[in-house]
């Protein structure tokens, strides 16, 4: 059996016969809560209850990174994830989110005030790996990234759906013979997959959370790409002058900026003409080569685009300006 998958505490009791077990918290009678899971070689599934009257914790501890599915069915809660997702995700009633996880553990918390169901699928990430295709672009982030982050947030837009919550209790209820029993939970898992990153595509892609360290990172790419307009680094390059990869580069830019790296320096480039060109001090060729164009005209052509103007209107409209200012005073 595999050591990545070590624990949940309470939950699970660590057995090499591969069946589900259960457990209850001391001080709570068996109506105020219920915890129980199975445990494989790869896949590990719990399920949480409480009752309205009282708030819970859920801890899943492991031995090394993992993918966790998180499901609320019923009640509010979070997650967090020591040391690495600060003050936690929230999660509503029926809202779900995948995270990659590298710390040692996770704790899920549920909210007084309702009954809550929690279930949580805990994947080893090389079995993760080997169900997503070839070419899928979760497969770098696997590789690339080590931090926790969330695949996908939980947000309105994420919500469980009826098959989703049909395959969670199907999970927990299974009375399958135990030699079909792995079996019979790898088939859901693989489904349950299917729909969140067929949601996960639809909702444009994952989404992840991102450190202090890390958001510097993308300030030093910002501040990189402002200081060379004129002759701009490569993705790669870029990525490794701030310490990351060109995966978590793109990915990150485009989420704290709202666009991508190259989209930024488009932008910047031409903010930059259009105050040079305001200036009235350079020729057009000139400001075109400050910005990064060989070529004048092609300079004017994502000028036009940019703005909806040729370049020289600037220029044009700065003549008339100080034209009508000279007549101006001249009729005073």
């Amino acid at each position: 059996m595999s050591t990545a998958l070590k624990t949940l505490q309470p939950v699970l009791r660590s057995s090499e016969q591969n069946k589900i077990a259960s457990s209850r918290m001391s001080g709570f009678s068996d109506s105020d809560e219920e915890r129980s899971g199975v445990l494989f070689t790869d896949i590990q599934f719990s399920y949480y209850r409480s009752t309205a009257f009282s708030s819970g914790s859920l801890q899943c501890e492991f031995t090394e990174p993992m993918i966790s599915f998180v499901f609320f069915a019923a009640g509010s809660g979070s997650l967090m994830i020591p040391n690495e997702v600060n003050g936690g995700v929230s999660f509503k009633e029926r809202q779900h989110s995948i995270f990659f996880v590298s710390a040692k553990e996770l704790f899920i918390n549920t909210n007084p005030g309702k009954k809550a169901e929690v279930f949580v699928i805990n994947l080893s990430r090389s079995y993760f790996s080997r169900l997503l295709p070839a070419q899928h672009s979760l497969q770098s982030l696997l590789r690339a990234e080590p931090r926790s982050y969330q695949l996908k947030q939980a947000t309105a837009g994420n919500r469980m759906t009826p098959r989703m919550v049909a395959l969670l209790y199907s999970m927990l209820q299974s009375e399958h013979q135990q030699e079909y029993n792995h079996l019979f939970f790898q088939a859901r898992v693989m489904e349950l997959l299917v729909l969140q990153l067929e949601q996960m595509e639809k909702d444009q892609g994952p989404a992840n959370m991102i450190s202090v360290e890390d958001k510097q990172r993308m300030l030093r790419a910002k501040d990189l790409i402002e200081s060379n307009l004129s002759s701009p680094c490569s993705i790669i390059d870029l990525a490794q002058l701030v310490g990351t990869n060109d995966c978590y580069l793109k990915k990150h830019f485009k989420q704290e900026f709202g666009t991508t790296v190259y989209g930024y320096l488009h932008k910047k480039r031409m903010e930059k003409a259009k105050t040079l060109l305001l200036e009235g001090k350079k020729k057009m060729a000139d400001i075109a080569r400050s910005v990064g164009y060989k070529h004048a005209s092609h300079f004017s052509t994502a000028f036009k685009k940019h703005f909806g103007y040729q370049p020289n209107k600037i220029r044009v409209m700065i003549v008339a300006f100080f034209f009508e200012s000279d007549l101006l005073v001249a009729m005073l």
